[in-house]
């Protein structure tokens, strides 16, 4: 019976890991050979991950959850939640585009105001 509290082993969410590598290649459409030479590891060792004959190391998940755009915490198991990448980043860059023109808003509503006057 699984655990139904918040911790747990890594050997307990591998089987997770394995179906979310899985599912992710099939979404995006990349094989092993394409992600092994994105990331400069021999296709076998992602062959290895997805059957779970093998383990990546922490840096090789990163690599994975920038390649597929989710976030470490999804890829590995430890989160149910899928956030998107891409869409935080793209927030991040319109709050900081967003906190730059601000200053210049207010500088052009003052000289409207005042050329109406």
């Amino acid at each position: 019976m699984p655990r139904t509290d918040k911790h747990f082993t890594w050997s307990e969410r591998l089987p997770v890991f394995e179906q979310r590598l899985k599912l992710l290649m099939k979404e995006h459409r990349l094989t092993a050979r394409h992600i092994a030479k994105e990331m400069g590891v021999h296709e076998t060792a992602i062959s290895h991950w997805r059957v779970g004959r093998a383990v990546p190391c922490v840096g090789r998940m990163m690599q994975l959850a920038r390649i597929f755009s989710v976030d470490l915490h999804y890829l590995s198991g430890w989160s149910e939640k899928r956030p998107d990448l891409q869409l935080a980043k793209v927030a991040t860059a319109l709050e900081r585009t967003l906190r730059d023109v601000q200053p210049e808003l207010g500088a052009v509503k003052r000289r409207r105001k005042a050329a109406a006057l």
